[in-house]
C-alpha cells in the first residue's frame, strides 16, 4: 500500500492524501487516522494543490479516474 510505505519513509506528519472522491478520503481518513487527508479537485482548485504542497520534498501523484485528461 503506496500510503503506508510514504508515511513510513516520510513520516505521519509528512504525508497529505489528496483525492477529489469524498468516499475516498473517508476511507482512507478512517484506515489510516494518523495522517491528513483532504479533498480536492486538483484540476478544478489548482492554487489549493500548490498552497497544500508548498515546501513538500516529495510528491507522489496517482492520477487515474475516468475523466479526460485536458
Amino acid at each position: 500500500d503506496a500510503t503506508a510505505l510514504m508515511a513510513t519513509a516520510a513520516g505521519a506528519d509528512n504525508v497529505l492524501g489528496l483525492d477529489v472522491g469524498a468516499k475516498f478520503i473517508a476511507a482512507s481518513k478512517s484506515k489510516f487516522p494518523a495522517l491528513r487527508f483532504e479533498q480536492v479537485d486538483a484540476l478544478e482548485d489548482p492554487a489549493f494543490l500548490v498552497q497544500m504542497t508548498a515546501g513538500a520534498v516529495n510528491v507522489f501523484v496517482d492520477i487515474g479516474g475516468v475523466r479526460p485528461a485536458e
